[in-house]
């Protein structure tokens, strides 16, 4: 049994929409405790079934490299990267519904770049 180092790093955007996002949407602390729990035990499990990666030549997956989003709820997606192993880190960059992230059934560029440039720009701790 081999122990799998892993870390979860935050951005300050993440701590931000996350404050903002828990505050109107019950339940939404604990889907971000499990997506932590779930990530933690395997990086490479998905969270459910609508936990995928940008499309890598999108305005999001060209501002960060590897980014991925899953869905806490049905408007509300947690975007996030994997790097690395032993330790393992993910970087959890922010909360964000469709019509903010630009991701909705119309897609809305302009707004996924704005979002990506704005990601790209994220520092992070522990």
């Amino acid at each position: 049994f081999r122990r799998v180092l892993f870390r979860s790093l935050m951005s300050p955007l993440f701590k931000q929409t996350y404050a903002d996002r828990t505050r109107g949407t019950p339940g939404l602390a604990a889907k971000v405790a499990d997506f932590i729990s779930i990530k933690t035990q395997n990086p490479i499990q998905q969270f459910g079934k609508n936990d995928t990666p940008m499309i890598s030549s999108g305005p999001l997956g060209r501002a960060v490299p590897g980014i991925r989003h899953a869905h806490l709820t049905q408007d509300l997606s947690l975007f996030y990267t994997i790097e690395g192993r032993n330790p393992t880190m993910i970087k959890l960059y922010g909360i964000f519904g469709h019509k903010e992230s630009g991701t909705g059934n119309s897609a809305n560029i302009k707004q996924q770049k704005s979002l990506g440039q704005q990601l790209s720009n994220q520092g992070f701790t522990d």
